[in-house]
């Protein structure tokens, strides 16, 4: 996402941001990714990327020049999502904020296959936080790092936080391996008197202060 200029006041107060990458897979059975789909999207109400969004996400104004517009490219992922059967996983809500917000936005009517995606839309951060009792929602990277994963490629890129978490959702749901791992932190967030955090399980990498 990226800010709208302070200039479309009235734009800003439907929508703060536009989008400007969309970056998803398909996960399969086996917890291997069968599909792919990353797209560039430029937004119509800011001239340049910031410098800071820039170095948050790595995309540039350049890179953004030939990139088509949210309401073409959203049109895409949505074809590629399919028409049914299916449920998006995203860490955080703000993906589905932001895409219900940037509809209104743009004056985008909501299609019966837009529909069917947004009440099929779940916040795996929020799952993953209540299914370990952390008080706070950990970033997707320490999330990895509390059972044992290593975030793979840069954070803020569309489709690498997808597969990371493609796999983080895997190894949690799907992998047998990874139950004796959440339990053992379970504990570790439930200490009984006189022991503390530290001794039972190290979890300083962890976002939950």
């Amino acid at each position: 996402m990226h800010p709208v200029d302070n200039e479309f006041r009235e734009k800003s107060s439907i929508s703060k941001y536009e989008t400007i990458e969309i970056g998803a897979v398909v996960l399969g059975d086996n917890g291997e990714i069968t599909d792919r789909f990353k797209e560039y999207v430029k937004p119509v109400y800011s001239k340049e990327v910031r410098k800071k969004f820039e170095n948050l996400t790595g995309i540039t104004t350049a890179m953004l020049a030939d990139a088509d517009i949210f309401q073409n490219a959203f049109g895409r992922f949505v074809d590629w999502c399919g028409e049914q059967d299916y449920e998006i996983y995203s860490w955080s809500v703000n993906d589905l904020n932001q895409i219900q917000n940037e509809m209104k936005q743009k004056g985008m009517d909501c299609t019966d296959e837009i529909e069917y995606m947004l009440h099929h839309w779940i916040d795996f951060q929020d799952e993953f936080q209540k299914m370990l009792n952390f008080s706070r929602s950990p970033a997707l990277d320490k999330a990895l790092n509390a059972i044992g994963i290593q975030f793979q490629g840069r954070a803020h890129d569309g489709l690498t936080d997808a597969e990371n978490t493609a796999k983080l959702y895997y190894e949690v749901n799907v992998s047998d391996k990874v139950h004796e791992t959440l339990e053992i932190i379970r504990k570790a967030m439930t200490p009984k008197t006189g022991a503390t955090l530290g001794e039972l399980f190290n979890l300083s990498g962890l976002n939950i202060g």
